[in-house]
Order: structure tokens, then sequence, then C-alpha cells
């Protein structure tokens, strides 16, 4: 059993292997996470998957819950998502970036939350995601790059959340929902 975790190791998930946190509320801190296409990252209740990335990998697995598991980058390094996650918590980056390699690489309940600080930022990358929420970002960064080619951002917003960072590229960007986006 891990208690803490492995703030400065490297976490690479190849193949069908999976990483269980069954505990809730469980925080588990990690240097770098990558893995192949099939690898699963199964979060627990309340659990978190504290990435402190300070170089750039990808993961093309799955993250996944079971209810309202979520996920923080921190570390001035790029963790590129490209598998379909499902995981229900939030995503919060308070340092460096996450890119998104694939449509609906976060699912659509999830809540994002870029800290207002230079280099943070979630580059769609040309892709199409759907997110629950929105919020952060401001003069010092915490901006969301659309990128090109037919990107897409739509925010279901069923809550009322402040984002003041740039959204910028050429795609399209989409608010939906009762919420209050301003």
């Amino acid at each position: 059993m891990i208690s803490g975790g492995i703030p400065n190791t490297a976490l690479a998930l190849n193949g069908t292997s999976r990483l269980l946190l069954l505990k809730d509320g469980f925080t588990l801190n990690v240097g770098t996470l990558s893995g192949e296409s099939g690898a699963l990252a199964w979060l627990y209740p309340n659990s978190v998957l504290n990435i402190n990335q300070t170089s750039d990998a990808t993961f093309a697995g799955t993250i996944k819950d079971n209810t309202f598991g979520s996920v923080t980058k921190s570390g001035s390094g790029t963790l590129t998502l490209s598998g379909t996650n499902t995981y229900q918590g939030a995503t919060t980056i308070n340092a460096g970036t996450i890119s998104l390699a694939a449509n609906n690489a976060i699912a659509n309940s999830v809540a994002v939350a870029l800290a207002n600080t230079a280099g943070v930022s979630l580059n769609i990358n040309g892709t199409t995601q759907t997110i629950g929420t929105l919020s952060g970002g401001g003069a010092s960064g915490g901006n969301v790059n659309l990128g090109s080619g037919g990107a897409a951002l739509t925010v279901l917003q069923r809550t009322f959340s402040d984002y003041t960072g740039v959204i910028g590229g050429t795609g399209s960007f989409t608010k939906s929902g009762p919420g209050v986006l301003r």
C-alpha cells in the first residue's frame, strides 16, 4: 500500500496495467503520469490523482472513477491525455498544461479549474470537448487554447463560476446550460 504517494517518481502504466486508488478520499501524488492505450487509472470516491509533472508525457489509457475522483495537474510540464476519460470529479490545473489529443478526453460532467499562474493552460488541440464547468484563469495565466481545424469546446455550466482567462484559437466556444459563466 502506498501512503501519500511517490511524488518524484514517474508512473508508467503499460499495456493493460491498472492503478487502483482504493480508499475514499485518498490523494496519490506522482511525479509523472504516462501510459499506453489499455492502461487504467481507477479513482475511488473523492480520491485525487495529483500529478506533479515537470516533463512532458502522454497518458493514452483511461482515467475513470467510482464517484467524483479528481485529477490535479501541478509541475511545469505538459500532460497529454489521448484516451477517453470518464472520471466525474474535478480537473484542476495549478501549473503547466493539460493537452487533449482526442475527442472527449475529459468527461462532460467534469469541472475544469485553471490557476491564475503564468504557464497554466488547457489545450484543446483542434478536438471536440464538452465539460461541466469552467473557472479560474486571470491576467497572469490559466488560458484555454482551442487550437485550429474545427476545435470545439462546450461548457454545460450547471452552476455559477468565474473564468477570467483567455480563450484563444480558431475553434468554437459554446456555453450552454442554466448556470452563469462570467
